[in-house]
């Protein structure tokens, strides 16, 4: 949670300081960009095509299965999950919201009233991490969606 604020103060601050500079600036050729500016023109320049395909979980074993399938949803990431493990089974499905992007690794959130999950993309070793921010009350069980999952060969 911490890392969320961090990058969204981060995300702010920035923004707020470049539009002070912007319009300190006397040049008149120069343009003043707006917080709204910013929602009517998406920055996102990211492919995240690299990522699309199928995984499945690293611990996958009799007994236990657990499947993530990513897709592209306009310019985000759209997930689908699936668990079965004994009596516990579900799936849930969303759009990752994209946060941080370094060379090796791109990170995003899902959330909902019901459930929270970071998404952290290794790039190099074709594997996302998943872990639970909150509980997810999403079913009625308690399974649970964390874990690493590795990208099938076939993809």
């Amino acid at each position: 949670m911490r890392f969320i604020l961090c990058t969204l103060l981060l995300l702010f601050g920035c923004q707020q300081k470049q539009s002070e500079e912007t319009s300190a600036q006397p040049d008149s050729a120069s343009v003043e960009t707006t917080p709204q500016d910013a929602y009517e023109k998406p920055a996102n320049n990211y492919n995240y095509a690299e990522f699309f395909g199928t995984y499945d979980h690293e611990s996958n074993t009799k007994g236990f299965t657990a499947m993530l399938v990513l897709s592209q949803n306009g310019n985000d990431v759209y997930f689908t999950a699936s668990v079965s493990q004994g009596s516990c089974k579900g799936e849930m499905e969303g759009v990752v919201m994209m946060a941080d992007h370094t060379e090796t690794d791109y990170t995003g959130f899902y959330e909902s009233d019901d459930c929270r999950l970071q998404f952290i993309f290794y790039r190099s070793e074709k594997k996302i991490d998943v872990k639970e921010i909150s509980v997810c009350h999403l079913l009625e069980q308690s399974c649970s969606f964390e874990g690493v999952y590795l990208k099938r060969l076939n993809n």
